[in-house]
């Protein structure tokens, strides 16, 4: 949604732009199933191979079942983002900036 924003606010700083889960904001769409809504809203164990098996499961339920879902990668990734900075308080930060954010059809911002 950052980069969304960035995009409509800034056109000509923004080649191109791939927004994979991700929403314009229109409050009017179905919400999501409530079975995902709570696995987002899970908190993130903060033992190493208890968190890379929470977002495995994570990312494995929003890839549904049309294409494969390649466990492996999804553990080297998760493993990286875990070493990198594990910071549980950035989910929290992030789903209120997602509350936050306007309806970007149309470039609307407020």
């Amino acid at each position: 949604m950052i980069a969304q924003t960035i995009a409509i606010r800034h056109p000509s700083r923004v080649l191109s732009l791939i927004s994979i889960y991700s929403t314009t904001g229109n409050r009017d769409l179905p919400p999501p199933k409530p079975e995902m809504m709570e696995l987002l809203l899970a908190p993130a164990p903060a033992e190493r191979e208890a968190y890379i098996e929470h977002m495995e499961g994570l990312f494995k339920a929003m890839a549904g079942t049309g294409f494969a879902f390649d466990e492996a990668w999804t553990r080297r990734i998760t493993a990286r983002a875990y070493a990198r900075c594990f910071c549980p308080e950035g989910t929290g930060r992030q789903l209120v900036a997602i509350m936050n954010q306007g309806d970007r059809r149309k470039g609307w911002l407020p």
